[in-house]
């Protein structure tokens, strides 16, 4: 049965989807995954189909919660994907301010030397990249900073030319994107595409790196209800191979991640746009560097999120940034009741207690599980039995003393069956 995906970018932050159609780890889902024009189009083909999950920014559906309280989202967040906010600041040629060799005292430098950064160009405000740039200027970090937007893939072709807007053509100072490798690839051939700059382009700005984007929730999988209802076991394979991917991504030593690079530089949507629509000129090589540096830097800041469980705490610092914090505190965690199911995450990446059980002692024991369960209760039964009988059945506290250790014993034998038991087998 396949599975239908939309992707809100082609951006090297959805690395596990990539490598699961590379390898075709389920082919019996046949996934197919198709690119769509930002978080809100990638949203809009789950709820109106024919897409049965999206990977999308979560706010989208904080957004329609907060709009239509009386009203069910479409689509539920099942995992984490980037727990850390993915966005980078690189400064375009024309700027000629001597900057900081430390990306992360950049806005400290800015308000040392009293300096404005001016223009700065994102995604639309109703994105997270429109949302970080205003919680930057508001908050000081960007001193001076007026912002403007473009669409997805677009952004990195204005540091090389104006952007025309109805009150004329801009220069713009600071782009803020989601394409890493983009940035990385300007860096590198800085010479080559801007040989007349005054200042060489740089990464100046390392979001996931500078609270409180380093523990903000922003890329997750979005399921439609009604497909997970139906499906869920199809979701939770694919959430437990995406976890599966994530932990040989942090687990493996540069040379895995080098053969990752030389694989995903050939997937020609990959590949940066910095001109007037036009591919950067580099060759497969440089590609394939540009690749391996932005898994690199992914990789050493844990800008992927190490496991697929939703966090409250994720989910709270990306209200933050939004800056939809509501007076009642406990409103967030209303949306993350409303929009999010941790279950689904919760069992692709179990607690350390209830994996050890299934790793070190569930395989051996799971065949005896039943018996095992059924033996500890009853064991609680005859106990209680025993210990009335000895009471006489005649006293408060006997019947007491039996119902509590029938339950007591009870529990305990459904959490061994919990421990060793695994959902999707």
């Amino acid at each position: 049965m396949g599975i239908k995906i939309a992707l809100a970018a082609d951006t090297i932050l959805y690395y596990p989807f990539y490598i699961i159609r590379e390898r075709n780890l389920l082919p019996h889902l046949d996934i197919e995954l198709e690119t769509v024009d930002g978080d809100e189009a990638a949203y809009d083909r789950l709820a109106n189909g024919p897409a049965n999950l999206c990977v999308c920014d979560p706010m989208v559906l904080a957004q329609k919660a907060a709009a239509l309280p009386e009203r069910r989202t479409e689509g539920v967040v099942v995992a984490a994907l980037v727990s850390r906010t993915g966005l980078w600041g690189i400064n375009a040629g024309h700027i000629s301010v001597l900057m900081p060799k430390s990306r992360g005292s950049f806005h400290d430098h800015l308000k040392m030397n009293q300096l404005e950064i001016g223009n700065v160009l994102t995604y639309d405000t109703s994105s997270t990249g429109g949302q970080a740039v205003d919680y930057l200027i508001s908050h000081k970090f960007l001193p001076g900073g007026k912002q403007y937007k473009t669409q997805f893939g677009k952004e990195l072709e204005f540091l090389s030319q104006p952007l025309k807007t109805n009150n004329g053509d801009v220069l713009i100072n600071l782009v803020v994107t989601c394409d890493l490798i983009g940035v990385f690839a300007c860096e590198r051939l800085a010479h080559q595409l801007y040989p007349n700059a005054r200042c060489v382009p740089q990464m100046l700005l390392d979001l996931p790196r500078l609270a409180p984007f380093s523990s903000a929730l922003f890329t997750g999988l979005v399921a439609d209800r009604n497909y997970l209802r139906e499906h869920r076991k199809n979701v939770t394979l694919l959430t437990r191979k995406i976890q599966e991917v994530l932990d040989e991504f942090y687990n493996s030593d540069d040379s895995f991640r080098r053969d990752m690079a030389q694989k995903l530089s050939q997937n020609p949507k990959l590949s940066p746009t910095v001109g007037p629509g036009k591919s950067i000129p580099c060759s497969q090589q440089q590609l394939e560097q540009f690749c391996g540096d932005a898994l690199e830097h992914l990789y050493k800041h844990k800008v992927l999120s190490p496991n697929v469980r939703l966090s409250k705490r994720a989910w709270q610092q990306a209200f933050a940034i939004w800056q939809l914090r509501p007076d009642d505190s406990s409103k967030d965690c209303y949306y993350f009741r409303r929009c999010c199911d941790p279950s689904i995450g919760a069992q692709a990446h179990p607690s350390g207690l209830r994996r050890f059980f299934r790793e070190k002692i569930g395989k051996r024991l799971k065949p005896f599980k039943k018996l095992v369960t059924g033996l500890v209760i009853m064991f609680g039964f005859v106990s209680g039995v025993f210990q009335l009988a000895q009471r006489k059945f005649d006293t408060w506290d006997a019947w007491a003393y039996f119902l509590g250790l029938v339950v007591i014993l009870t529990l305990l034998g459904w959490g061994f069956s919990w421990l060793v038991d695994d959902p999707d087998e």
